[in-house]
This record gives C-alpha cells, structure tokens and sequence, in this order.
C-alpha cells in the first residue's frame, strides 16, 4: 500500500512544511460563507479508471492526542495498471449515535469552519493487485461540543464523482 496524502488544518500545514503564510494563496477555503447556516462540504470526486474496490482499514481510530485517524483504501482489481486522480478534499470522517449511522451525525468533518484543502490535483497509478491508501486526519481541536462517548464512524467519499459513506467501526472517542 502506498500512502496518497495527510490533510491538516491550513495553517498547521503552512507553518509545518512550509513556514511562510505567502502560501495562503495557494489553499482553497472549503466552508460555507453564511456562518448561520453552514452546510457540510462535498468530497472532492475522486477519479478511478478500472476494476476497483473501497474500504476503510482499520476504521477510524483516537490516538493518544486525540486525534482521529482513518485510511480509505483504494484496490485495483485487475492484473494491469489503473491511474487514481485526486485532489482537494476526497475524505471526509463523520460520527453517528446510531450504529445504522442514520440520522444527522453527531460530528462531521466537512463542517469544521476554516478546514483547508490543498488545491492541486495528482495522479498516481496503481499496479495490478495493489493498493493506495487516502489518510485522514482530524485534530481534537476540531472536535467541539462532542461529548466522550461511544460513536459509529463513517467515512464520506465520491469515487468517479458517486458520494457514498463507507462504514468505518466504531469506536470510543475521549473529549479532552
């Protein structure tokens, strides 16, 4: 498996790889305008050519800093090369109170106000029978008003432009 990406809040990844705000310019603000009416992000579509499949492996986990961590895994089903063309935004985490993850999550990703995403896009080509994995992130800072509790994850993704919620475990999240 060959890692894809790590997205961070914009100004960490300015000041982490880059130490200079000039490249503001170059991330594209992802959130709603209205602060009163805010409404979630869409994944950037993902575009795959060939026999594929999707999971989420291990699920989504709280490590001890409390972020949360998830890995979508992109497969190539067949025995010759497919390419995976991404940028933006293609992952997007949420938590449910309900195990049938139905219902208004009780926190999605896609609504955190500010949340950044690198604008450039990349394509990567995966062997026959191997993989690609797309790594998410979500800073305990992010995660406000969550109590500690007991939460069913999803992960939101739209492979050729298709949205749908991968089932992502569950898991019991620490607030801090």
């Amino acid at each position: 498996m060959r890692p894809c990406f790590v997205r961070t809040s914009p100004f960490e990844w300015i000041w982490r790889f880059i130490g200079s705000p000039t490249v503001a310019a170059w991330l594209v603000a992802c959130g709603s305008t209205d602060p009163t009416q805010p409404s979630p992000m869409q994944p950037t579509p993902i575009s795959i050519n060939g026999a594929y499949s999707l999971s989420v492996g291990p699920g989504v986990t709280q490590s001890a800093d409390g972020t949360l961590n998830y890995q979508v895994i992109v497969v190539n089903r067949t025995t010759s090369n497919i390419s995976v063309t991404s940028g933006g935004c293609p992952t997007f985490v949420q938590l449910f109170s309900r195990s049938d993850r139905t219902g208004s999550p009780v926190f999605d990703e896609a609504m955190i106000p500010g949340l950044g995403c690198v604008a450039s896009s990349t394509t990567q080509s995966i062997a026959g029978g191997d993989s690609l994995v797309f790594h998410g992130h979500v800073q305990l800072s992010f995660i406000t008003g969550l109590s500690s509790g007991h939460y069913f994850a999803a992960i939101r993704i739209a492979p050729n432009a298709s949205e749908i919620g991968l089932p992502a475990g569950d898991l019991e999240f620490r607030a801090q």
